[in-house]
């Protein structure tokens, strides 16, 4: 039997033209042909700032254009939680957002799913500034530069115990020359190397799993001790350890974060400092608690 031909091919040249234009004209008013980002904008930008006076801080997003109380939608790939503030109006919209995740990124406004609007948020490294006193030689402050862009979560995890006040009058309860100074989990008053029979202060939030931050924890950097090494699930809370020495061995289950930026000569102070010594036969180190205890009067974010 002899196969009739498709009914597509007795189609005139003319009428398929006239179904192309047709298909053509439809994708352009739903933001085809061409336009793949998303539908036609109806929101236009003529001007848009976005600044923040630190990491960890809020930033401010003003955009100034048309129709920006409608379909604008603005994101940014370093700050979390925007949200558009009252007052703002067809022709000005201010958002708020918190800087988290690096130091530099793009703020982007879309309309309709096209970009019609962009800045670039660049805030400073933050830096912390630990107070510390033990009422005889080692006082003064170390300034500690952290590292967002290369461990966001962890310098939020250790911004979020500096910024609530939760490190104020804790101590260095592990010093070990050569190898780590340790803080972040005691309050003061221990005078027993045998950290068993002091308490941890509590209150601490909720851990965090470790970083691949790509920082080695070599000498003067700051990282994050284990809360919990006797499980596949290795997490960190609050304590923190200086690296007093090149622990490179520590890369991977320990993520340093940042490194001491000033206030070398304190912590030399407080290795010097009187203490009470032990052997930790399991570490193979010699751990020392400074007595009186070093203690952090306060941790506060200063850059």
């Amino acid at each position: 039997m002899q196969q009739r031909p498709h009914a597509f091919a007795t189609v005139r040249a003319s009428s398929v033209a006239s179904l192309t234009a047709a298909l053509l004209t439809t994708l352009s008013a739903c933001g085809g042909g061409g336009n793949s980002t998303g539908g036609t904008p109806t929101a236009t930008v003529t001007a848009m700032v976005a600044s923040a006076p630190k990491y960890a801080g809020t930033a401010t997003v003003t955009i100034n254009g048309t129709g920006l109380d409608s379909t604008l939608a603005v994101t940014s790939s370093i700050c979390t939680n925007m949200a558009l503030q009252s007052g703002s109006t067809a022709t000005t919209a201010t958002y708020t957002c918190t800087v988290s995740g690096g130091l530099t990124g793009s703020v982007i406004a879309k309309s309709n799913g096209t970009q019609v609007g962009q800045a670039t948020l660049t805030v400073p490294a933050p830096i912390v500034t630990m107070m510390v006193n033990n009422g005889l030689s080692a006082v003064g402050n170390i300034l500690i530069t952290l590292a967002p862009d290369k461990a966001p979560k962890t310098v939020d995890n250790f911004l979020h115990y500096v910024n609530t006040g939760w490190y104020n009058n804790t101590i260095f309860h592990r010093v070990v020359t050569g190898f780590v100074m340790q803080g972040g989990g005691y309050a003061p008053q221990i005078t027993n190397t045998d950290l068993t029979q002091a308490t941890l202060k509590s209150g601490t939030f909720a851990p965090i799993a470790v970083e691949a931050t790509g920082i080695s924890n070599v000498s003067g950097t700051i990282s994050m001790a284990n809360a919990n090494t006797s499980t596949n699930t290795v997490t960190t809370t609050s304590q923190f350890f200086f690296n007093l020495g090149n622990n490179t061995s520590l890369d991977g289950s320990y993520p340093a974060f940042g490194s001491i930026t000033g206030g070398s000569t304190v912590v030399q102070a407080i290795l010097a400092a009187p203490a009470q010594c032990v052997n930790n036969t399991a570490a193979l180190t010699v751990d020392c608690l400074p007595i009186p205890n070093a203690v952090v009067t306060s941790a506060t974010q200063t850059q």
